[in-house]
């Protein structure tokens, strides 16, 4: 009788230990791959912020371009002006 005291306790403990360790380690995968889930969602937004000021910062890179290209125009036309005049004096 003192064997059987003994002896299902302490199955009864290992049994316990090895299903506690396998339920341990479902949670802290389980866990894991929320917080991964969480990280590609935060990373996520940030890529369509950033596709939104790519698009915002590429027009107006295209607004200066158009101004600097009338302007080179309108230099290239005073010079040519001040160059008739030149000849004309």
């Amino acid at each position: 009788m003192d064997i059987i005291n003994i002896v299902i306790p302490a199955i009864t403990g290992f049994l316990t230990f090895v299903i506690g360790q396998q339920r341990g380690k479902k949670e802290v995968e389980s866990i894991s791959l929320q917080n991964l889930e969480k990280s590609v969602q935060i990373y996520q937004t940030i890529i369509q912020d950033l596709k939104g000021e790519i698009t915002s910062l590429n027009e107006k890179v295209d607004a200066l371009q158009r101004k600097v290209d009338d302007m080179m125009e309108e230099n290239h036309s005073l010079k040519k002006m001040l160059k008739e005049k030149k000849y004309t004096s």
